[in-house]
């Protein structure tokens, strides 16, 4: 009579099969002394086989994790400061006109996101010329493109022109000397009189304004 055993302990996975009772019991005494010789490393293995995945995860996941937490970061910190495209605020409709981002035109122009206060000048007065007459052209240029673009208006008042110069570091003294640059008599615009004068920029103005914005943001 064929006798047929299936045994399974721990990980390990036994079948004996005898034509004889003393087949049988010499086979499964040869089983046993095999599991009792190896007792430690079937321990080992079944502790292994055990352990939940999730502990560990499968080989080189904590690299992976650590490249996956770290894309997470860059991706808020990137949206933290939009791009070109992205931006819909008061710079947008500058943003299109010039071959710079949006981080370093905001570096060279100011706008009040609710537009309820002028532009500002925020490059150092260093950059704008050697001569004040220099400094005040630039300066001119940038605010009344700042104006036009973003918020709108043109012309603008000169004694509006006049204290966002100041509040940008920019004297105005003596402003009417400005006038007298060749750039200034291509790119401006003056119309009234006295404290009613208003001043805007050309088409060649808008061009040169431009034109210095993605100069000074190089």
């Amino acid at each position: 009579m064929e006798i047929h055993l299936s045994l399974q302990v721990g990980p390990l996975q036994a079948e004996i099969t005898a034509d004889s009772e003393e087949d049988y019991e010499s086979e499964l005494v040869q089983l046993m002394d095999f599991i009792q010789s190896r007792e430690e490393q079937l321990s080992t293995i079944s502790q292994m086989s055990t352990e939940p995945a999730t502990e560990s995860g499968p080989v080189g996941s904590g690299r992976l994790d650590d490249k996956q937490n770290g894309d997470t970061g860059s991706e808020q910190e990137w949206s933290e400061e939009p791009s070109s495209t992205d931006y819909s605020g008061p710079l947008s409709g500058l943003l299109r006109k010039v071959d710079t981002s949006f981080q370093d035109v905001s570096g060279v122009i100011d706008v009040d996101p609710e537009l309820e206060e002028p532009p500002l000048v925020l490059a150092d007065a260093e950059q704008l010329g050697e001569t004040v007459k220099d400094k005040q052209l630039t300066g001119s240029l940038l605010l009344l493109c700042a104006w036009n673009e973003c918020y709108d208006e043109s012309p603008v008042m000169v004694s509006d022109l006049k204290d966002a110069l100041e509040h940008s570091g920019v004297s105005s003294n003596n402003l009417y000397k400005m006038y007298d640059h060749d750039v200034a008599n291509q790119t401006l615009r003056r119309s009234g009189d006295g404290r009613g004068t208003e001043i805007r920029l050309t088409r060649v103005g808008e061009r040169e304004a431009l034109e210095r914005i993605e100069q000074l943001t190089e």
